[in-house]
């Protein structure tokens, strides 16, 4: 019975520094300022979006994007022509995510998602839904936008 005790606790501490090793030597892209991350995603971005709405049409849409820092919110950028339909979305950054957080935007679109930033800063992946308010379902959407 000691032997078996034994071995229990040796696994269990085994596993416990294999996991802080593995844990610990992973490399990740962390951004350290979130003002500085703002000003480096300002600029235009295409955006390859589905959503669940237009997923019977097998269609994939590409549109283009602007994202400025918000002048409001030092980790805050602000969105144009989100959805592609010319509206402008705010969102904030937190290391490698961008958060959008429930929102309704000035033509009642109700808006709220995240995303990662990763390729040094020139790719986003977001997952969102939005509203239109017109009675009908909303829309679940993903969208990767590159950089241009």
């Amino acid at each position: 019975m000691k032997a078996h005790k034994h071995n229990i606790r040796f696994r269990s501490v085994f596993i416990l520094i294999l996991f802080a090793w593995i844990t610990g030597s992973c490399e990740v892209d962390n951004l350290q300022n979130d003002g500085e991350t703002a000003s480096e995603l300002t600029g235009t971005w295409s955006c390859a979006e589905e959503s669940e709405i237009y997923k019977s049409t097998n269609m994939v849409t590409t549109y283009e994007i602007t994202i400025a820092a918000n002048p409001n919110d030092e980790a805050g950028v602000l969105i144009s022509n989100f959805y592609n339909v010319n509206i402008t979305v705010e969102a904030t950054i937190s290391g490698n995510s961008l958060i959008i957080p429930n929102q309704t935007t000035d033509d009642d679109y109700i808006i709220y998602g995240y995303g990662t930033i990763s390729g040094n800063r020139h790719t986003l992946n977001l997952n969102y839904v939005i509203d239109d308010n017109s009675g009908g379902a909303a829309d679940h959407a993903t969208a990767v936008c590159t950089k241009l």
